[in-house]
């Protein structure tokens, strides 16, 4: 478990951070993780697939992601919304699928929603999707963008009828700039090791809110306070999801979907300031490494 207080986010000097609040994290020193070992021994990776939608106005968040992907070890695809159901008639050859941020169908509200709707009322591409996703061996990420549409596919999700749906931030504007994320107890394999953890982490979104059904359930993350309380209150909560929700998993873990971009700052050189002990790689690259011991393992 490890902490880092809100001052680094919003202004307290590194040096008082690091004297006021220890960093802990045996798993952070030795990171390197099992599928970057792979890679450089040129064994043979799990094969991922980045899906990109329909006039995607921000490409290098794909960029971003697949970055962190393969430094995992994973092989990854890059594959356009338009390819399924033409030349893709089946995911059964990947082990993973994730859904990027940046804005499909245009940089429009409810364009998550939209690109859903382009698979639940095709019945050969949803078909497509709800056999990876039946499979309990594969897993699915959704970020941001990724994560609005995933939600919208709740019906062909085993275990996620209680997922939140997203809408406009109650700030009713973009928000982007770091905030605080505490990682909750979950059955998420992709933060399995890290509850409690409390990490910056990138927002950039105008359509974050999480609007709940009757129950809480499955959280993986919450935005917190400067003490480490999850809040609905402004700036902390960049969009006024109900009790700080940032993201959800299905019943058994292996579907997440969070607004939050975990993608961008993987590496310790990609935020301004780190604690001495982080060396090349950031907390948030457990999340990948995880997903690659998961594959592996399945």
């Amino acid at each position: 478990m490890w902490y880092i207080i809100s001052g680094w986010v919003y202004g307290q000097p590194p040096q008082e951070i690091a004297s006021q609040v220890p960093v802990v994290a045996s798993w952070l020193k030795s990171l390197k993780s099992a599928g970057a070992q792979a890679k450089n021994s040129k064994a043979k990776s799990e094969k991922q697939k980045i899906l990109r939608k329909t006039t995607d106005t921000r490409p290098r968040l794909s960029l971003d992601m697949a970055a962190a992907l393969l430094e995992a070890g994973f092989d990854v695809d890059d594959v356009h919304m338009s390819e399924l159901g033409n030349h893709i008639n089946s995911l059964d050859s990947y082990r993973g699928l994730v859904v990027p941020g940046g804005f499909s169908y245009g940089d429009v509200l409810g364009a998550g929603s939209g690109m859903s709707s382009t698979i639940i009322f095709n019945s050969k591409i949803k078909k497509i999707f709800s056999n990876f996703l039946d499979n309990d061996k594969n897993f699915a990420l959704g970020i941001c963008n990724g994560c609005q549409f995933m939600s919208n596919l709740d019906s062909i999700i085993p275990g996620a009828s209680n997922w939140p749906r997203f809408s406009r931030n109650d700030s009713e504007q973009y928000e982007c700039r770091l905030v605080q994320l505490q990682i909750e107890e979950s059955k998420s394999i992709f933060f399995e090791g890290m509850a409690g953890s409390v990490i910056p982490v990138m927002v950039s979104h105008g359509e974050g809110k999480a609007i709940l059904n009757d129950k809480d359930n499955n959280v993986v993350a919450r935005y917190v306070d400067p003490s480490h309380n999850a809040t609905n209150h402004y700036p902390f909560n960049p969009n006024g999801s109900q009790n700080g929700v940032a993201g959800v998993c299905n019943d058994d873990g292996r579907v997440m979907i969070m607004m939050p971009h975990p993608e961008r700052t993987f590496l310790t050189k990609q935020y301004s300031w780190a604690p001495n002990d982080w060396q090349e790689y950031s907390p948030w690259f457990k999340i990948f490494d995880n997903a690659y011991l998961y594959a592996k393992k399945n």
